[in-house]
């Protein structure tokens, strides 16, 4: 049938068209990757190195470039500083007056004090320093061993340089030269009496003891000076005070 022939041979020829375009479309493809194969090859991969640090002491430092989050510190204005300055050396003038006045007063009272000690010291010093109701200590041997090292209270003073000295432990009476009696230092908070130098006569009581200076502190503790305290006082120059037992 020359109808059914022509359709064989349309369809056959559908088929041949859908053939040939199937085995373009893959030698196109199969183009297409050669093509790109062929440029991967030719462009330069990159050369990956190891990172060397050419001096040890370098250190690695990273520039990162971070914004602050603080606020901005506002400056205060010219007429504000000027203020401010000007405020501040007034206050350092006032203080720096205030201490400059302090010490010239505090240094006046010293200078004023010195000189009293000195006027006094040069006046009551004396070669004799033996008083009444003063406790001393016997060091000589002439009289006996005895009597050696016995503590007694001076009773009398016939002159200036001859006690009478009652001996405690045995009562006994002494006539003493003062170069055969020395001082007596008693316990710290015990009244002493200041036998010779600035403070001569004064009652004070007994603060501390430098033995290494043979030296003493002091507050007096009577009169007009009472109060006040003296450092650096010497062994011979105060002597405990006898205090009747009650």
């Amino acid at each position: 049938d020359p109808e059914t022939i022509a359709r064989e041979e349309k369809k056959n020829k559908k088929l041949k068209m859908d053939k040939d375009d199937e085995e373009r479309t893959l030698e196109f493809v199969e183009k297409q990757v050669r093509l790109a194969q062929e440029r991967g090859r030719t462009k330069e991969e990159p050369i990956y190195t190891e990172l060397v640090r050419e001096n040890e002491e370098e250190k690695l430092k990273l520039d990162l470039k971070l914004e602050s989050t603080q606020k901005k510190e506002v400056k205060p204005t010219v007429f504000a500083q000027i203020k401010r300055s000007i405020d501040d050396g007034a206050s350092t003038s006032s203080s720096t007056k205030k201490s400059k006045t302090e010490n010239r007063k505090k240094t006046a009272l010293d200078e004023i004090k010195e000189l009293e000690e000195i006027k006094k010291e040069k006046n009551n010093r004396k070669d004799y320093w033996i008083t009444e109701g003063i406790v001393v200590k016997v060091i000589t041997k002439s009289l006996g061993d005895e009597y050696y090292k016995q503590k007694g209270v001076i009773r009398e003073i016939p002159s200036k340089y001859v006690a009478i000295v009652k001996l405690l432990e045995s009562g006994r009476k002494l006539k003493l030269d003062q170069e055969h009696l020395e001082t007596v230092i008693p316990a710290l908070g015990k009244l002493v009496k200041v036998v010779n130098g600035a403070y001569r006569g004064e009652i004070a009581t007994l603060l501390s003891i430098d033995e290494k200076n043979y030296c003493v502190d002091i507050k007096i503790a009577s009169g007009l000076l009472m109060g006040r305290a003296v450092s650096g006082v010497q062994y011979e120059d105060i002597c405990k005070l006898y205090e009747e037992e009650q």
